[in-house]
């Protein structure tokens, strides 16, 4: 009996020291749990946060349609003209127009995206139309009076220059090899072509289908198989004057693949070319000497043959992500269309001009223009074509609005001035989200 207190003791001891081993096995094993379990998604959260501009990302911000910055360009010209373009490193590019009367010369600016000056360009031949594309290496596009140039993106230092024989130019997009593909201008005894131009400035070809005196060509783009549309003028015996159609050429010789029939597309003046989700060509033309109407065309991408012509507002036409068709009309508002061509709704917003259509991942449509008492003239439309916001800043033209991968939106204004403003989301990466396709403004479906 003397022993039963010690024994009883022991075993409590035993039994204590058990308990801690337990315990203490217990806890590491809940450790390794919780590192096992936590761990992926500790990982996950601190890799889907990306400072890479060119990665989008899903802002939702709570301060959209806010003013963020204005930048001043200051350089000679008296404004600025054609699309914003941006880059993979979020860099933007922007013309600050000369000026023709005077002879004046043109300048790019390139601009950081918190709003400092990158760099400026040395001198562009005058106003030209200040049209930007970036090519996938960086490389900065610009089209003058008469001279294409190439610049280096890091300073702003020409690569090369290059004049499709002294004539004007215009309509510049790019092709899935990097060739560029400018239109020559002008009236009188200009020369009209397409010219295709190596990405080191070298001519490859020129093709010139309608001879001297005849209208000029119209709004180059590539399709999703790389092959060259233009909107171009043909002379024709039965009518004895010039009708307009879509051509396909090759993009390595120039070679007319095929082109539409003359009478369906004899109207007076093209307003924009798209290229659809399934690769097929959508148009937007005035009206002409046969068709009392404005019309809008869809065309078979591989033979030309009109899929379907319907009545519609005319104006640069940008692709939603579900294939509806939007157009700002001239002065008329914006107008939604089915991809069938079927007017879904449209909606008044008091803007005058004809006007470029941004499109972001969510479907929202934001336009900017002239004065507006719609409550403000930089406008965000929801996929139904109800407002969803609207911001007055001081622009007045037709340039389309860019939006960058964290949502910011960059709009020429009045004065030589950049806005930039919080939108929504980034822009839709499928359907045609802007006038010139994407934020490279390649006028590519596919590059």
């Amino acid at each position: 009996m003397s022993r039963l207190p010690f024994l009883i003791g022991k075993y409590l001891l035993l039994d204590l020291q058990l308990l801690d081993l337990i315990n203490i096995f217990t806890m590491k094993n809940f450790l390794k749990i919780l590192v096992l379990v936590f761990l992926p998604f500790l990982f996950l959260t601190c890799t889907t946060d990306s400072d890479d501009p060119a990665d989008p990302v899903d802002p939702d911000p709570i301060n959209v349609g806010e003013l963020l910055w204005t930048f001043n360009i200051g350089v000679e010209g008296k404004h600025s003209s054609g699309d914003p373009a941006i880059a993979a490193d979020g860099t933007i590019y922007i013309t600050s127009a000369g000026d023709l009367v005077s002879w004046k010369p043109a300048k790019i600016c390139a601009i950081n995206p918190d709003g400092t000056l990158k760099w400026k360009s040395g001198e562009i031949d005058h106003v030209g139309t200040g049209k930007i594309c970036v090519g996938s290496d960086g490389t900065i596009y610009v089209v003058g009076y008469t001279t294409l140039y190439a610049i280096n993106p890091a300073d702003g230092s020409f690569k090369w220059q290059m004049q499709p024989h002294a004539y004007q130019i215009s309509y510049l997009t790019i092709g899935n090899d990097g060739t560029l593909f400018v239109a020559t201008v002008g009236t009188g005894s200009y020369r009209r072509a397409v010219v295709a131009i190596t990405s080191e400035g070298q001519l490859k070809w020129i093709k010139d289908p309608a001879g001297f005196g005849s209208p000029y060509a119209h709004h180059l783009t590539v399709g999703k198989d790389g092959t060259l549309y233009t909107y171009w003028p043909i002379w024709s015996d039965v009518l004895g004057r010039y009708v307009r159609m879509i051509q396909a050429l090759d993009p390595e010789t120039g070679i007319q693949i095929w082109a539409t029939e003359e009478m369906p597309l004899d109207f007076s003046d093209p307003r924009g070319m798209a290229i659809a989700e399934d690769g097929n060509i959508i148009l937007s033309i005035d009206k002409g000497q046969i068709s009392d109407s404005n019309r809008l065309l869809k065309i078979n991408a591989s033979t030309g043959a009109i899929l379907w012509n319907k009545e519609a507002i005319t104006g640069f036409p940008s692709i939603a992500p579900n294939g509806d068709i939007l157009i700002f009309g001239f002065n008329a508002g914006l107008y939604c269309y089915s991809p069938s061509g079927d007017e879904r709704w449209s909606a008044g917003n008091n803007l005058s001009g004809i006007h470029g259509i941004t499109i972001d991942s969510e479907g929202k449509i934001y336009v900017a223009g002239g004065e507006s008492t719609y409550g403000g003239n930089n406008q965000c439309f929801n996929t139904d074509g109800s407002l969803a916001w609207a911001t007055y800043l001081e622009i007045n033209g037709a340039e389309c609005p860019a939006i960058a991968n964290d949502g910011i939106i960059y709009i020429i204004g009045n004065g030589d001035k950049l806005y930039a403003v919080q939108g929504d989301k980034p822009l839709a990466t499928n359907g045609w989200p802007r006038a010139n396709y994407n934020n490279s403004n390649s006028r590519n479906a596919s590059y």
